[in-house]
């Protein structure tokens, strides 16, 4: 994916591979329509016919799917309009007039490239209306021929974008030469052959970053050169690409790569599943599909089966995938959470061609029941031919109701997800480990304050409100969950640097019998949101969300609700059961509701400012100037807020969601928590701790040291910082603990009288210590390496 790296840099001069350029047959080779691949011939070249299959699905292709004719008339549009750039290019560097290649702007390389390859695929593809076309073939050997000598070629200096030279260009070019290797005069193919390696001549190594490829990079540079390898027939090449492939989804413990807990981290510090992860997967997807069964197969797919199922499908609400792991992808108009959901699944389903049978029908069956409910996007659909292929056997068959992926804490991302039978929330945070957002001059330099525990409610699981314009109309002074200014701020620039990690004390969370708490210590990055301490817990029933120790040399406010309504709907928002329509201050809110949303409660009286506004954007870009964007590219929508406001000496808060209640349970939640009758209960909000109850179960953000009752005289002292949740039944002490700074190397609390270690789980009996001193129970476990993760210990009285 493209990352700026600055000047015009020149590609050192590293000792280039020779290939072995072992010449054999051409083995012939076409993929079935099942999940079984017929075994291929021990020959590199076969490889090629294996290859062309996998990127365009030609013997695949069922004319009678209105979804695969869609693509094939896209794709022939695309064509049509390259065509017509070709006719007006300059004839000498220009291959496109759309891309002159003027040696400033490397995207024209790239472009160049990309639009040569589409060509080349409509014109192998039967079906296609330039299929054999020999006026496409012309174009697209004299493009080649320009590409290669007036950018890219073996000895070219590099200038703009790094991504250009080792991504950008080779992956479509190395693409082109399979399929028109027997088109393109030779020299041409060892023309271009040699510019691949001369950009990529270690697969697993940047030479213009001058570091290790990581995650997504290192997975398009390896399809690159490997492609390249097989449209030279080059055996020992095409190893020494396979053999770096499984490093880019091995499991890390800092900077990029996939964790443990199934968290995705690029560009060192940003939460990335739903971008470069899904690029990742989505490239891999093919090469998995080509090794598959041959002498160059590839180690690790059982690793990425499983990170499937522990890093994707946990991001995803019904094939949504979740903009908290975006990054500043979700600047990108065109391609919203479900369509780059749409793009996973496809990949996904590709993937399960070649899995195991338990696995496969699990993941289709999944597929098929969230495109039954997704109303955004058609799922199914595929992003192109093959993805579109591959869901053809979900189409087929009949989408049965299949249990969603649980609620999962990514301590590795300061991620949340949490997920009850009607709705999902997740809540996206930060910490001096991960980013506040990604921007550039471009993309998302207005997210800011998006990591602030900002909040992403999906009701019935619905992802159309984050679907429908959302980051083009929404206001970035308040995201839904911030505790903020309300101030525009100027747009931020970042770059995979310290400078979008505050500098906090921690966060952390934890799941614990069905409920979800996370807590953050906001401090911001340069004053743009106050000093504060956020603590949340999810239940199945509500939201609980805390705020203490506020900061701030400007006014303060939480934003209690910022939530876009669907296209024409009517806003029913009502304060104390008073509708509200234009921006109003409610001196004493004890409760409000938004139809189709739910309810807020407020267990201690607060000073509220609610209205409907009407908020105006881009339809192609997020621009906050609204009298720069023409009258024609204007999208309009309706928004619904609540922000609750902080003032007069207080500096701390705390509110209750209830996603789906009627306004006749809101108000009924509020007279019962006013009264002490409901089943949650605040029992401490400050800079010390946050302690909340809900039923038996008490859960706490402990910043410093207190004491938490767990009922029956039991008492658990907490001296350091820890993320908590405990209960005593029938004579057991359950503890679930995490500690969230990730630094130190024990985690300590101290119960009251005497117990015994009962039981673990996610530890290691040899990492937890009981200790009994004065009639007391210290609790030692050992945390270091852990990187967050919460485990349970179990204590029976001595």
């Amino acid at each position: 994916m493209p990352d700026t790296f600055g000047a015009r840099l020149a590609v050192p001069r590293r000792a280039v591979l020779t290939g072995s350029g072992v010449a054999v047959g051409l083995g012939l080779y076409l993929l079935g329509t099942g999940p079984g691949l017929t075994p291929l011939p021990d020959q590199p070249a076969a490889l090629r016919e294996r290859w062309i299959e996998a990127i365009t699905a030609r013997a695949r292709i069922d004319r009678s799917s209105a979804r695969i004719v869609s693509h094939l008339d896209a794709l022939d549009e695309a064509v049509r309009s390259s065509l017509d750039s070709a006719d007006k290019a300059d004839g000498n560097t220009e291959i496109f007039s759309r891309y002159p290649i003027d040696g400033e702007d490397s995207s024209a390389v790239s472009g160049s490239a990309t639009w040569l390859a589409r060509m080349a695929q409509a014109w192998i593809t039967p079906g296609s209306d330039f299929s054999q076309d020999h006026g496409v073939r012309s174009v697209i050997v004299s493009g080649v021929q320009r590409l290669l000598e007036n950018a890219y070629h073996e000895g070219a200096d590099a200038y703009g974008n790094w991504w250009t030279w080792e991504i950008g260009a080779p992956r479509p070019l190395a693409d082109l030469m399979c399929i028109m290797r027997d088109e393109l005069p030779e020299q041409v193919l060892r023309d271009a052959a040699a510019a691949i390696r001369y950009f990529i001549p270690d697969p697993a190594y940047s030479e213009l970053q001058n570091y290790p490829s990581t995650a997504s990079n290192r997975v398009n540079t390896v399809r690159a050169a490997l492609v390249a390898a097989i449209a030279e027939d080059d055996s020992a090449r095409i190893d020494e690409c396979v053999d770096a492939l499984p490093g880019a989804w091995k499991i890390v413990d800092e900077k990029d790569g996939f964790y443990a807990d199934g968290g995705f981290i690029q560009h060192l510090d940003v939460a990335y599943t739903g971008n470069y992860g899904a690029d990742l997967i989505r490239t891999v997807a093919p090469m998995l599909t080509l090794l598959e069964g041959t002498e160059h197969d590839v180690d690790g797919r059982e690793d990425l089966w499983d990170l499937i199922d522990s890093a994707f499908l946990p991001v995803m609400v019904d094939g949504h995938v979740l903009d908290s792991v975006r990054g500043r992808a979700v600047a990108r108009i065109g391609t919203n959470g479900s369509a780059v959901g749409r793009d996973l699944v496809g990949a996904i389903a590709e993937i399960a061609r070649t899995a195991p049978r338990a696995r496969r029908e699990g993941w289709l069956d999944l597929i098929g029941w969230w495109a039954s409910r997704n109303t955004t996007v058609d799922l199914l659909g595929g992003a192109d031919l093959p993805g579109a292929v591959a869901l053809l056997p979900v189409a087929q068959r009949e989408a049965t109701s299949v249990k969603s992926p649980v609620s999962t804490y990514f301590a590795s991302m300061d991620r949340l997800i949490h997920r009850t039978e009607s709705w999902t929330m997740a809540v996206s945070m930060c910490s001096n480990r991960i980013a506040a957002f990604e921007g550039t001059e471009a993309e998302n330099s207005r997210g800011v304050l998006t990591g602030n525990a900002m909040r992403y409610l999906f009701i019935d699981d619905d992802p159309a409100p984050f679907d429908d314009y959302f980051w083009a109309t929404l206001d970035y002074s308040r995201p839904p969950g911030t505790t903020n200014h309300r101030i525009s701020f100027s747009p931020i620039s970042t770059q995979s640097s310290s400078r979008n990690r505050p500098e906090n004390e921690w966060t952390g969370g934890l799941l614990y019998r069905g409920r979800s708490l996370v807590a953050m210590h906001q401090v911001g990055l340069d004053g743009e949101a106050p000093a504060c301490r956020r603590f949340t817990v999810a239940t199945s029933t509500a939201v609980l969300e805390l705020v203490s120790d506020i900061r701030s040399d400007y006014d303060a406010f939480t934003t209690v609700e910022n939530r876009m309504l669907p296209h024409g709907a009517t806003a029913g928002l009502t304060v104390n059961g008073s509708e509200v329509e234009e921006p109003t201050t409610v001196s004493e809110a004890h409760w409000a509701h938004l139809e189709g949303v739910g309810g807020y409660v407020f267990p201690q009286v607060v000073k509220l400012d609610a209205g409907i506004t009407k908020r105006v954007g881009s339809t192609s870009t997020v621009q906050q100037q609204v009298d720069e964007i023409p009258a024609s590219s204007r999208v309009a929508r309706k928004w619904a807020a609540l922000d609750l406001r902080h003032e007069g000496g207080s500096n701390s808060a705390s509110w209750v969601l209830l996603p789906h209640a009627e306004a006749s349970d809101t108000r009924a939640a509020s007279e019962a928590l006013e009264s002490g009758e409901h089943a949650m209960a605040l029992v401490r909000n400050d800079r010390s701790a946050q302690i909340v109850r809900v039923e038996d179960i008490v859960m706490a953000a402990v910043w410093t040291s207190t004491y938490l009752d767990l009922g029956g005289g039991t008492r658990v002292r907490c001296s350091h910082s820890v993320l908590i949740a405990g209960d005593r039944r029938e004579g057991v002490v359950t503890l679930r603990l995490t500690e969230p700074t990730q630094s130190r190397h024990r985690c300590e609390v101290v119960v009251s009288d005497e117990w015994s270690l009962a039981e673990l789980e996610g530890i290691g009996s040899d990492e937890v210590e009981v200790k009994l001193e004065n009639g007391n129970s210290r609790v030692i476990a050992k945390t270091g390496g852990r990187g967050g993760a919460a485990f349970t210990v179990r204590l029976q009285a001595s």
